[in-house]
C-alpha cells in the first residue's frame, strides 16, 4: 500500500447545549507506521524511542518538565466491530493518563463519512482529563483500517498549558515526516503473525453469537441490540409526539438535530436516530439509559425532567407529524456542513416520483480550514483531501507535505451502483433499496415548511435545493 492516511481535528463539546471549551480545536494527522522500529528525522528539541512493553513508537521533547507525548501503536485486531465503534469502546473504558477523566461518560467521535480515501476508515476522539493540580489535560485519537481486520491506532497527550503550545508546530512536523515515511508501508503478509491473529479472533467472535451487551459495550453492538425488524417496535398508537430541535454546530457547522420521542406511558427516548418502529424499548432503556427520561405537560407545554438534578424544562422545538405511507417526493435535497474549523461537505439526495434515487456527495478538507481556529492548541501540517461519489463512481485525491517533501495519491471506483435506486417512505422510516444489494431503513421526518421543505434522515437536516 503506497501509504496510510487520516485527520483529525478534535473538540471537547457537549452536543446537547453547544457549550465548548477552551482548548476545542486541534489537527493531527496519522498514518501507520510500516515498522515500529524505523527512525524518522525529527527536531532537535526531541526524542524517539520505543516502549517495549507496549512496543509503542514514543515521541516527546527533550525537556523533562514536558509532559507532552505522541504515541504510535502497534496494529490491533478489529474483532469483526466497525472503526468508530472500536475506538468509541477503547477510549470510554480506558484510564486517564493521569488524574481522572472529566465528565467520564462523554466520548467525542468526529464523523469522517464525507472523506473516505481510497478505502480507508478512520474514527477520531477525544477526552478531557483532570490534572492532579487541578489543570486540564487534553487526549487525541485516531482509529484507522484499511482492511477491516486491522486497527491503528495514535494518540497525543498534553496538559493545557503555555509551554505545549510551542511544541504544537513541532508535533506537526513530526507528523508530517511519519506521513512520508508510512508512504512505503505495504499490507501485512496473509501469514504473518499479526494476520493470522486477526483471522483467529474474528473466527472466535462469528463462532459466539451469544455474547453478552452492556452499556460499556461498543457503539455498533448496542445499536444492534436496540433495533428489532420493522414493525416489531413501538407503534404509532403507543407514540404522544414526536418532537425536533435543532441547534447550530459552531465546529463543524451546520445544525445538531434531536428527535424526542414522547411515549404515553410517560418516558421519553432525546435522542431516537432510528425509526420507532424499530426501537426495541425495553433494550434501549437497559444499554442507553442517559437517553431516557420522563415527560408531563405544563400550561400546554411539553417538559423533560433532569435526571441529575431533577429540575423540569420546556422542550425547544416543535412537534412533527409522520408522512403518509407511500409517499413519493420529488426533486434534490441537500445537505450541507462546513465552517473555519472543518472542510466543507456536501451530500445530495435527488428523489424521483417513480420511486427511485440518485446521491452525489463531496468532501473537501485543507489545513486552512482545520487548523488556524484560533484555540491556541493546533497542530499544522500541509494537507488537503477531497473526494467525490456519484452515480459514475467515487473518485479521491490527497496531498500531503512532511518536511518540504510532497506525496500524492488519487484513486478511482466503478462504484456508482451505491448511489441509485428505490425508496419507501412509511410513517417516520425510509427505506432505501440501492442497486448494488444494499439496503437500509432511516428515520424520515418531512417538514413542508413555508420558506424551504426538508426532512430529517437519520440524524441530519436536509434541505430543498431548487437550483
Amino acid at each position: 500500500m503506497k501509504w496510510i492516511f487520516a485527520i483529525i481535528r478534535l473538540s471537547v463539546i457537549n452536543m446537547r447545549d453547544i457549550r465548548i471549551y477552551p482548548h476545542h480545536l486541534a489537527l493531527l494527522v496519522f498514518l501507520c507506521l510500516p515498522n515500529l522500529s524505523n527512525a524518522i528525522d525529527i527536531p532537535a528539541n526531541w526524542n524517539q524511542y520505543i516502549d517495549s512493553k507496549k512496543n509503542t513508537a514514543i515521541y516527546q521533547p527533550s525537556d523533562i518538565d514536558s509532559d507532552f507525548l505522541i504515541k504510535y501503536y502497534p496494529a490491533a485486531t478489529l474483532d469483526g466491530k466497525e472503526v468508530d465503534g472500536w475506538l468509541r469502546d477503547k477510549l470510554a473504558n480506558s484510564n486517564a493518563p493521569k488524574g481522572k477523566w472529566l465528565r467520564e461518560e462523554k466520548v467525542d467521535l468526529v464523523d469522517t463519512s464525507e472523506v473516505n480515501i481510497a478505502n480507508i476508515n478512520i474514527a477520531k476522539g477525544s477526552r478531557v482529563f483532570i490534572n492532579p493540580d487541578g489543570s486540564k489535560g487534553i487526549l487525541q485519537a485516531i482509529a484507522l483500517s484499511t482492511d477491516d481486520q486491522l486497527i491503528h491506532l495514535t494518540v497525543m497527550i498534553f496538559s493545557q498549558n503555555e509551554k505545549n503550545k510551542a511544541y504544537l508546530n513541532d508535533a506537526g512536523e513530526i507528523i508530517g515526516n511519519l506521513l512520508i515515511e508510512a508512504s512505503q508501508a505495504t499490507k501485512l503478509k496473509p501469514n504473518s503473525d499479526v494476520a493470522v491473529a486477526a483471522k483467529n479472533k474474528s473466527n472466535a467472535s462469528s463462532s459466539n453469537n451469544t455474547q453478552k451487551v452492556t452499556p460499556k459495550s461498543d457503539y455498533e453492538a448496542i445499536e444492534k441490540a436496540i433495533r428489532v425488524p420493522p414493525g416489531q417496535g413501538v407503534d404509532l398508537s403507543d407514540i404522544e409526539v414526536v418532537w425536533v430541535d435543532t441547534s447550530l454546530n459552531l465546529i463543524l457547522g451546520g445544525l445538531n438535530v434531536y428527535t424526542y420521542l414522547l411515549l404515553k406511558d410517560g418516558s421519553v427516548y432525546w435522542d431516537c436516530m432510528i425509526p420507532p418502529n424499530e426501537l426495541n424499548v425495553t433494550a434501549s432503556k437497559n444499554l442507553q439509559p442517559k437517553k431516557w427520561s420522563v415527560w408531563k405537560k405544563s400550561w400546554g407545554n411539553y417538559q423533560i425532567k433532569d435526571k441529575e438534578d431533577g429540575s423540569w424544562s420546556d422542550l425547544e422545538g416543535q412537534a412533527v407529524d409522520a408522512i403518509d405511507t407511500g409517499s413519493k417526493l420529488k426533486g434534490k435535497y441537500v445537505f450541507v456542513r462546513g465552517s473555519h474549523y472543518a472542510g466543507p461537505s456536501k451530500r445530495t439526495i435527488n428523489f424521483f416520483e417513480d420511486g427511485t434515487f440518485e446521491i452525489s456527495s463531496s468532501a473537501m478538507m485543507s489545513n486552512s480550514e482545520i487548523g488556524g481556529g484560533g484555540s491556541g492548541y493546533d497542530v499544522f501540517v500541509p494537507l488537503t483531501v477531497a473526494s467525490h461519489s456519484d452515480k459514475t463512481g467515487t473518485s479521491s485525491s490527497i496531498n500531503a507535505v512532511g518536511n518540504g517533501i510532497a506525496d500524492i495519491r488519487s484513486s478511482r471506483k466503478n462504484d456508482g451502483s451505491k448511489n441509485t435506486g428505490r425508496y419507501q417512505i412509511n410513517d417516520y422510516t425510509i427505506t432505501m433499496m440501492h442497486d448494488n444489494g444494499w439496503n437500509h431503513t432511516e428515520l424520515f421526518i418531512y417538514e413542508d415548511t413555508e420558506d424551504t421543505p426538508r426532512f430529517i434522515y437519520g440524524n441530519n437536516m436536509y434541505y430543498y435545493d431548487d437550483d
